[in-house]
C-alpha cells in the first residue's frame, strides 16, 4: 500500500509535478542569462576590435571639427576698464569688422548657451 502522506496521494504527485515545474524554470532562467551575458560579452569584444580600425578615422574627424564646436574656444583674457570692439568681438566669437547679422547671432547664441533655466 501506500505510505502515510498527509493528505490524498494525489496531491503528493501535483506538489511533486510543480516542483519539478518550477525547478525547470529555473534552470531554463539560469541558461539564457548564461547565454545573454556571452553574448554581451561577444559584443564587446566585437566593438573593441572594431574601434581599433575606426579609432584613426575618429581622430581625424575631431580634428577636423571647428575649436568653437566645443567650449574651448571662448575668449579667456580679462576685461578692459572700458570694453572695446575688439574684446566684445572675442567675447562673441566673431570678427571685430562683422556685420550687424553675424554679431546678433552670435550673441543670441551665447545668451541661449548661457540660459539660467539650461542649468
Amino acid at each position: 500500500m501506500w505510505p502515510h502522506f498527509p493528505g490524498d496521494a494525489k496531491d503528493v504527485f501535483k506538489r511533486r509535478e510543480i516542483i519539478l515545474f518550477i525547478t525547470a524554470v529555473k534552470a531554463s532562467t539560469v541558461v539564457a542569462v548564461g547565454l545573454t551575458i556571452a553574448a554581451a560579452g561577444f559584443a564587446g569584444r566585437y566593438v573593441l576590435q572594431a574601434m581599433k580600425h575606426v579609432e584613426p578615422q575618429v581622430k581625424q574627424v575631431i580634428h577636423s571639427l571647428p575649436k568653437s564646436a566645443f567650449s574651448g574656444g571662448y575668449y579667456r583674457g580679462g576685461f578692459e576698464p572700458k570694453m572695446t570692439k575688439r574684446e566684445a568681438a572675442l567675447i562673441l566669437g566673431v570678427s571685430p569688422t562683422a556685420n550687424k547679422g553675424k554679431i546678433r547671432d552670435a550673441h543670441r547664441r551665447i545668451m541661449l548657451l548661457n540660459h539660467p533655466d539650461k542649468g
